[in-house]
């Protein structure tokens, strides 16, 4: 490596560094402050985080989860865009150790309970998905006896991961169906193995589940899930910051808001779709059906190019706002929740981006320590083979004085091989065969010094 090399080297490791300073000073950003105070439910779900010390923005990521598995499996974002879709929700909390990423999740159990038969459970695997909504049951086998089978049972789970890389890890595993399976349930198409035998084979049509998964993350731990980018599993979630950058002064008391969900009644409001199964499908503004339309139009068409990370904007904020209208007590999703829902996902792709940011440093951190392991190999093997070419060339000049008696520099230079001049000038080896003694001088030259006798 050359001496510019090295330079170029050691200013990049400095830039690194410093970044690296300002990512760890600034953190991921976290929703507008004002945002809490223009709903009563948005103000009591910042005042139980300050209550209890945890991230408003993730208190809320996990507040909406809950709600999304509160509700019946039935509801329905309407067929904007293809089918109509459930409300399945991946909430991604990102925060160093010990800022309270699960603590969020506990709280929002206080605020949002859920009914008795939404099982919540870790994460393992896509079967383990499957199966959490699936239970032994007595079945007539067509001659008067029963016996058990597993049938579904369940149709509402809310899935925690505590540290978000298992998720990646889990998913990247050779034959493991985990991402491609939450991709599935995301857009309600059917999930299960169907390639199983008869025994172990576990299907859930389209649209009979619904899913939250609520996950912690540290950001320089989010590679594995990051990586799942070109099937599209990281845009499907929604990014929270864990910590909070402005904590109050003072902790406020608990808030005395409760949500319920909407009543059967309420529900028989909603318009009844057909196929297979009944939907019942909330309402939703026609300036966003507009939007979401002639958007979609555009990428047809070929006049609008789609970020890669951002291709499930348009779908991952109608869920958004149809949590948000439901946490109001709603079940229309107004331009309102639209717009609020916009500053959520926002705010989501830049979290996103920050965790971008922290595995590209980690990365970035990781080469340049190969790097600088390599560039003292490099200094190593220089060292060495500048001091073996200082040794040879001074021997050398040595025998050429024994020769001739009395050697002059032009001598000496001329002994010099040209595999030695690669490391070393004749007068540093000249110099190097006075200070062994190989040599001494004198007034007309070089003469044998008492080493070489």
């Amino acid at each position: 490596m050359t001496p510019d090399e090295r330079a170029a080297a050691d200013a990049e490791l400095a830039a690194f560094e410093a970044a690296q300073d300002v990512a760890e000073v600034n953190g991921p950003p976290v929703l507008p402050a004002e945002v809490w105070a223009e709903r009563p439910e948005l103000g009591a779900v910042r005042d139980a985080a300050h209550a209890r010390l945890v991230s408003p923005d993730a208190l809320l990521g996990a507040v909406l989860a809950r709600v999304a598995v509160a509700v019946p499996h039935t509801i329905k974002i309407p067929g904007i865009v293809g089918g109509p879709v459930g409300l399945t929700t991946y909430i991604v909390a990102v925060g160093p150790p010990g800022v309270g990423k699960s603590a969020a999740g506990r709280v929002a159990a206080e605020l949002i309970a859920l009914p008795p038969e939404v099982p919540v459970a870790p994460i393992g695997s896509g079967e383990g998905l499957v199966e959490l909504l699936h239970e032994l049951v007595p079945e007539d086998d067509g001659t008067g006896k029963t016996h058990k089978v597993k049938r579904q049972v369940r149709y509402r789970a809310l899935v925690t991961v505590d540290e978000g890389s298992a998720l990646g890890e889990l998913g990247s595993r050779k034959g493991s169906t985990l991402l491609s399976t939450l991709r599935s349930a995301w857009t309600d198409a059917p999930i299960g193995n169907a390639n199983a035998s008869a025994e172990r084979r576990r299907i859930i049509p389209a649209g009979q589940a619904t899913y939250s998964v609520l996950v912690g993350l540290q950001p320089t731990k989010a590679g594995p899930l990051l990586e799942d980018v070109d099937a599209g599993t990281p845009q499907r979630c929604v990014w929270v910051a864990a910590d909070h950058p402005h904590p109050p002064d003072e902790i406020p008391t608990w808030p005395g808001w409760t949500w319920a969900p909407p009543t059967p009644r309420d529900l028989d409001r909603l318009e009844v779709t057909g196929g297979p199964y009944r939907w019942r499908t909330v309402a939703v503004a026609e300036d966003i059906i507009a939007e979401v339309v002639d958007r979609r139009r555009a990428v047809q068409s070929r006049r609008l190019e789609v970020d890669p990370w951002r291709a499930h904007d348009d779908l991952l904020r109608l869920k958004v706002g149809a949590l948000l209208a439901l946490l109001a007590g709603r079940l229309e999703v107004t331009v309102d929740d639209w717009r609020l829902a916009g500053v959520l996902v926002e705010t989501s792709a830049g979290v996103r981006d920050y965790c971008i940011a922290a595995v590209a440093q980690v990365a970035g951190e990781r080469e340049r320590q190969h790097r600088a392991i390599l560039v003292g190999r490099d200094r190593a093997l220089e060292h060495d083979q500048r001091t073996r070419a200082l040794d040879a060339a001074a021997d050398t000049i040595a025998r050429k004085v024994g020769r001739v008696g009395t050697a002059t520099r032009t001598d000496c230079n001329r002994a010099m091989s040209s595999r030695h001049r690669q490391y070393v000038t004749t007068d540093e080896a000249i110099e190097h065969a006075l200070d062994l003694g190989l040599i001494v001088e004198t007034d007309d030259g070089y003469r044998p010094g008492r080493r070489s006798a």
